[in-house]
């Protein structure tokens, strides 16, 4: 993912994605962190978990720009989810919640980032699968 090609690689490609400064990979996304503190995506985005603020069946194949966020320290992908950390401890999620897994209460998923409440400065994120 993120090389614009649908076909497998079986050996490693190089992804021509400038000034990242971590990747997380999900159960079919990719999100990468970039050194100005943005955040970018591939993949899968049936849930909303590429965080542009729509989902589709089509599989992103170039990075897509998540919306929205700024100053962003940490990132981690689910499974058809994603978190942020903010470089004020706040967590941000988005995508798939059909198991409350956003934290926000609710049971339908976000398409873009949404503020996490009552996380006063967190330290970490960690999206399971």
């Amino acid at each position: 993912m993120g090389n614009g090609s649908k076909l497998p690689a079986y050996t490693p490609v190089k992804v021509h994605i400038d000034q990242v400064k971590q990747v997380s990979s999900g159960y079919r996304h990719t999100l990468f962190l970039h050194n100005d503190g943005t955040v970018s995506a591939v993949g899968g985005n049936e849930h909303g978990q590429l965080g542009t603020g729509a989902k589709s069946q089509e599989v992103a194949v170039e990075p897509v720009q998540a919306a929205a966020l700024k100053d962003i320290v940490s990132v981690s992908a689910g499974d058809g989810f994603s978190l942020a950390l903010d470089k004020d401890g706040a967590v941000w999620a988005w995508g798939n919640n059909e198991q409350g897994q956003l934290g926000n209460g609710l049971r339908t998923s976000a398409l873009k980032p949404i503020k996490v409440e009552g996380i006063p400065q967190a330290v970490a994120v960690e999206a399971g699968t």
